[in-house]
């Protein structure tokens, strides 16, 4: 079934003429895996074609739709693994969940898959996390340790040296030019604001986004140009965009964003009303072929060619599927003139040598 999801998935990513991702408007809908039980389904897509997803028996495959690589790598049959970021080299991290309690952040690539010491982190840390992950191996981290004021983000940077935020941040992930989208809680509150790390910059104190502070999140998503797209609980419904020191408001619920700005929305107030957010604000509808089954389910992610993949509980019957939608591949206007023209003079062509 992996194959032929694959299969799939490449043709239609090879799409046809002068064919833009997002134009279309039209998604094929593929289940990548279903689960039952305890097992997390969990899913990410990143660039260059890399996506990774858990799979039924609590393994994990990384594959790419443009060569058709793929390989599943077997992970402790004890935990569960839910996948945070996959960088456009195919490096996966996420985070790994034990029955004892035990939460540990993971780095995998090439069919291996390791944890990381709690040693990487500040005295005393008892649990971890693995927020993201950009091509040259920067990995944006959260520690657990009462010694740091019990959460302290970090950069763990390719060399293996740690560059440690500030006592009570968090991170949302990290993006090419090494800038970390996140939040402090610096009273401990409860409420956060959104702040980001720029540019490889990891000294305190971070710019502040200016967006409204909140309960359970502040800011969620960047793209590799900086714009960083924040949320809360406090506003469900509304969002809001971050681009080169300017914060402005998104009437909707806001998600993954891609680099070229375009941003995955749900109406808040007409549930299943997915659409892409384009940068000069119009709206290209995410119209998925035959209907999407009713369900509670999440999108965690899209990439640069339009790919879209997410996780959830599509059918109502308690049971979770990994699932991507890739876009349809239909000629533009362009491409319809010239094989228009590529007709005409065939027809042409033909009744010259009747």
């Amino acid at each position: 079934m992996k194959s032929a999801i694959l299969a799939i998935v490449g043709l239609f990513v090879s799409g046809g003429f002068f064919y833009h991702p997002a134009s279309a408007g039209q998604y094929q809908l593929g289940v990548i895996d279903s689960f039952s039980g305890s097992n997390i389904a969990s899913a990410v897509i990143g660039n260059s074609g890399w996506y990774a997803y858990t799979n039924q028996d609590g393994s994990m495959t990384t594959a790419n739709m443009v060569t058709g690589a793929s390989t599943t790598t077997a992970v402790p049959a004890s935990g569960s693994y839910a996948l945070s970021a996959v960088s456009s080299t195919g490096e996966v991290v996420g985070t790994a969940l034990f029955p004892n309690g035990t939460v540990q952040a993971f780095i995998g690539q090439g069919g291996s898959l390791q944890l990381q010491p709690f040693s990487v982190g500040p005295a005393g840390t008892f649990s971890s996390r693995a927020t993201g992950v950009n091509a040259a191996g920067a990995v944006s981290e959260e520690f657990y340790s009462f010694s740091a004021g019990f959460i302290e983000g970090a950069v763990l940077k390719p060399n293996g040296a740690v560059s440690f935020l500030a006592a009570n941040t968090y991170t949302f992930g990290i993006n090419a030019a090494g800038t970390v989208a996140g939040a402090t809680n610096a009273n401990t509150s409860g409420q956060q604001t959104a702040v980001a790390w720029l540019n490889g910059d990891y000294a305190d104190p971070p710019t502040n986004l200016g967006m409204p502070t909140g309960t359970g999140g502040a800011s969620g998503f960047l793209n590799d140009n900086d714009r960083i797209v924040g949320n809360n609980f406090n506003t469900l419904g509304t969002s809001y965009l971050w681009v080169n020191g300017k914060t402005s408001v998104i009437p909707y619920g806001a998600g993954p964003i891609d680099s070229q700005g375009e941003i995955l929305c749900d109406d808040y107030n007409n549930p299943g009303n997915f659409f892409l957010l384009k940068p000069d604000g119009s709206q290209n509808p995410v119209d998925i072929i035959g209907g999407i089954p009713a369900g509670s389910y999440s999108f965690s992610g899209i990439n640069d060619a339009g790919d879209i993949i997410g996780s959830g509980d599509l059918n109502s019957n308690g049971d979770s599927y990994n699932f991507i939608l890739t876009p349809v591949a239909v000629p533009e206007p362009a491409s319809l003139s010239f094989l228009a023209v590529c007709g005409s003079a065939l027809l042409l062509r033909r009744r010259r040598f009747r």
